[in-house]
């Protein structure tokens, strides 16, 4: 009868060659590589196709058990419901990529010139033949016709950068 290794840091300190899996969590394994250092890694058939899922956490003595053992049952979760984890990952990945690229594409305050500038024309060309009416009911999307007779384009974009703090 073969005797089933532990997987207890001596256990994983005596592992010279090959691999070592965790009897508590299925798919988690600590694997020598031929350098001699060791990783832990996942590796698990996936619900559903059969698909290999090959995953890798990292060095050995980098993360404790604990949490190697959570990283593998999220994991499993996934696998068990027929989800690839690679997958996912990547989603997130492209996700955090947009995320930052509209970051980088926002509109930056306008300085102080530019507000100045917009606020002299709102009060020069805007408020003379608008001042009773609220601001807020001054809309590009009513039409042109509630506009002072300005180039519409222009009060459309002061009083867009008036309401929402930016604009051009």
């Amino acid at each position: 009868m073969a005797r089933i290794a532990t997987f207890s840091p001596a256990s994983i300190d005596s592992l010279r060659q090959g691999r070592l899996e965790d009897p508590r969590t299925p798919g988690l394994m600590i694997e020598v590589l031929p350098s001699g250092g060791k990783v832990r890694k996942y590796e698990r058939r996936r619900a559903g196709n059969g698909a290999l899922v090959r995953r890798t956490l990292g060095r050995f003595p980098t993360h404790r058990m604990s949490d190697a053992r959570e990283w593998a049952a999220a994991l499993n979760d996934q696998v068990e419901t027929g989800i690839d984890p690679r997958e996912v990952r990547r989603a997130e990945k492209a996700a955090e990529r947009a995320r930052e690229a509209r970051a980088s594409r926002a509109k930056k305050p306008n300085k102080p010139r530019t507000i100045k500038g917009k606020l002299g024309i709102y009060t020069r060309d805007i408020v003379p033949t608008q001042a009773q009416r609220c601001i807020y009911a001054m809309k590009s999307s009513g039409g042109y016709g509630r506009y002072p007779p300005i180039a519409p384009r222009t009060a459309a974009r002061v009083v867009s950068s008036l309401l929402l703090g930016g604009g051009d």
